[in-house]
């Protein structure tokens, strides 16, 4: 990547940024308002600890003379305190709006991309991007936009209280102010590239530890444990030192800004210092151009740090911008994996009644041809299976069929729709799907099959549980319904983890079943409960089955045989079973003879 391509996302991170933050807009002036109320109390503390300086060491007052405005600084801080409060709480909730919105944001366009385009990221820089990434960008929205703006309001304010004490110091304190942004500016200009390696590693080292966790039987089984500890631990000290580096650049703007603040502050005392000191010497020159009281003095010395705090606080804050920036340009390559979906598709309401497939070719980047010339017609309540060797483009027909990828040809649904004109949330609510591997999520059995349909009582999900065969087993369980599964699959073998996944399928109130080498793992027991269970329910349904499996296909309506992404074969079990020319046949000889 070049350097102006580099410039120019990041300036697009930026710009995205600010547009995510316009929801919670209103938070964001509610916070500068209730520190810019903040800062004036503090201006007024400080003259009141002037007057009281000035009125106890000149004019001799008691305590007593003096105690309203002790009582007065006492309120002050009181109410100081209680807008601080406030801010962190207007803070959290500007925060908590814009990361739920772009958190929402990214779950429904990882929705809308299907398996298939989001196979380009990594699981765990999908996890990372939602998590850490989205983390990253709240200190952007709770400390560096308010920031901006009071950085210019109460440097003002403090001018305009500067200004009737003394001309000379206000013109000092406007002098020295642009030091601090620009040597901000000079001093981070590294930190968004390296904010950016950063969440780049740490989206490394969480795609590392994750492939590790779901192999960690395999390299224990195959004794590669150590050598795949030697590259977590690469991965976390890489991490490391991007964190360090990081740090670094931080600490480095950070002191440097505090030396030009501190010998701006000094220059302001040094002057205030002389004025006094020549105030009684005659020199009128030097007084003319001071004119000051103790008092007077008292307050520019006091107000010039919080002169400068509020562009302090903005370069420290800076870093929030450079880390946020960083976490953008990651984002944003999730949300840069467009989608084809469009507003102005077509809802299909109606039952999936037949599926017309004419001249169908699927290739990948537009190179190496998947799928040739497909023709084939499914009518309500057909019973097709796809059968070929692995590579022959059965599981690229699917998930064509599913809406997943682009393709050449018609694909025409109830003789009406174009699969691609349809909106696919329309489209896969008429679709219940079953792979070779149940994936079921960490949580109750309940709460898995209510993925499916929210609504089912209980009688709903036992009748369906008794339809796939696993009925039995989950009234066996102590907690029933109510037993937890783990990440996994975990407390489950790989036959009952299929048929509560067959279940789940069942819950859903579906036309169109699709099985993908739905007993693919099982053993031969598990193998069986699966079939007998699909045709027991399948009857009224419109079924596509991918399977390896050859010896139960007699129950199918018709058979394909794919190969090299062409239908080579096509017919019931008995002609091509019977067909000693056939290609199947010679699958289903090798078959019955293993």
């Amino acid at each position: 990547m070049s350097i102006d391509d580099s410039k120019e996302e990041k300036k697009l991170a930026r710009k995205w940024l600010n547009t995510i933050a316009k929801p919670a807009k209103k938070w964001v002036k509610l916070t500068i308002w209730i520190s810019f109320v903040s800062g004036l109390l503090l201006i007024w503390q400080m003259y009141l600890l002037a007057h009281i300086s000035y009125d106890a060491y000149i004019q001799k007052y008691t305590l007593t003379e003096l105690s309203a405005f002790f009582i007065s600084i006492i309120v002050i801080v009181f109410l100081r305190a209680i807008l601080s409060w406030l801010r962190e709480i207007v803070s959290y909730k500007t925060a908590t709006i814009v990361k739920k919105k772009l958190r929402e944001d990214i779950i429904n366009h990882i929705n809308k991309l299907g398996p298939i385009k989001l196979s380009q990221v990594n699981s765990a820089s999908l996890i990372s991007a939602t998590t850490e990434q989205v983390d990253g960008i709240t200190n952007f929205l709770t400390k560096f936009l308010p920031q901006i703006t009071l950085s210019g309001l109460m440097p003002l304010a403090i001018l305009a209280f500067v200004f009737p004490q003394n001309i000379v110091c206000g013109i000092l304190l406007m002098v020295c102010a642009p030091l601090v942004p620009i040597f901000m500016i000079i001093v981070g200009i590294g930190a968004e590239s390296e904010n950016q390696k950063h969440f780049k590693t740490l989206a490394r080292m969480s795609a590392i530890f994750l492939d590790t966790l779901r192999c960690l039987t395999t390299l224990k089984l195959f004794n590669k444990s150590k050598n795949q500890s030697e590259k977590i631990f690469k991965a976390s000290d890489s991490f490391r030192i991007n964190t360090m580096r990081v740090l670094k650049i931080a600490f480095l703007s950070s002191g440097v800004l505090e030396m030009f603040s501190a010998a701006s502050i000094a220059i302001i005392a040094i002057f205030l210092g002389m004025g006094l000191i020549n105030a009684g010497s005659g020199n009128d020159l030097w007084w003319a151009l001071s004119g000051m009281t103790l008092q007077s003095a008292l307050f520019i010395l006091l107000l010039a740090p919080e002169f400068f705090m509020p562009l302090r606080e903005l370069s420290t804050h800076y870093h929030a911008k450079a880390e946020a920036v960083g976490a953008a340009l990651e984002i944003s390559k999730i949300f840069a994996i467009t989608t084809d979906q469009q507003d102005s598709k077509v809802n299909i309401d109606n039952n999936i009644n037949s599926i017309s497939i004419k001249n169908l070719s699927v290739s990948y980047d537009g190179e190496l041809n998947i799928l040739k010339g497909i023709n084939l017609d499914i009518n309500h309540g057909q019973k097709i299976a796809i059968v070929g060797a692995s590579g022959a483009g059965k599981t690229t027909l699917i998930n064509t069929l599913l809406g997943f990828i682009n393709y050449t040809g018609n694909i025409r649904i109830n003789n009406k729709y174009e699969l691609s004109n349809i909106n696919e949330k329309s489209w896969l609510k008429n679709i219940s799907w079953l792979g070779q591997n149940a994936t079921l999520f960490k949580g109750t059995i309940r709460d898995n099959l209510l993925l499916a349909n929210s609504n089912a009582a209980d009688d709903k999900i036992l009748e369906i549980l008794e339809r796939a065969n696993i009925a039995e087993f989950i009234k066996s369980l102590p907690n029933g319904l109510d037993t937890e599964i783990g990440e996994q699959n975990l407390g489950l073998s790989g036959g009952q983890a299929q048929r509560i996944a067959l279940a789940r399928a069942y819950m859903k109130n579906h036309g169109l079943l699709i099985l993908d080498e739905p007993t693919a793992s099982l053993d031969k027991q598990s193998e069986n409960n699966i079939i007998e269970s699909l045709k027991n329910n399948w009857s009224n349904k419109t079924v596509i089955m991918l399977t390896h499996k050859l010896s139960f296909l007699d129950c199918v309506d018709s058979i394909i045989v794919l190969r090299d992404g062409k239908i080579i074969e096509q017919g019931t079990f008995t002609e091509l079973s019977e067909n000693t020319n056939s290609e199947f046949y010679s699958f289903y000889k090798n078959e019955v003879q293993i």
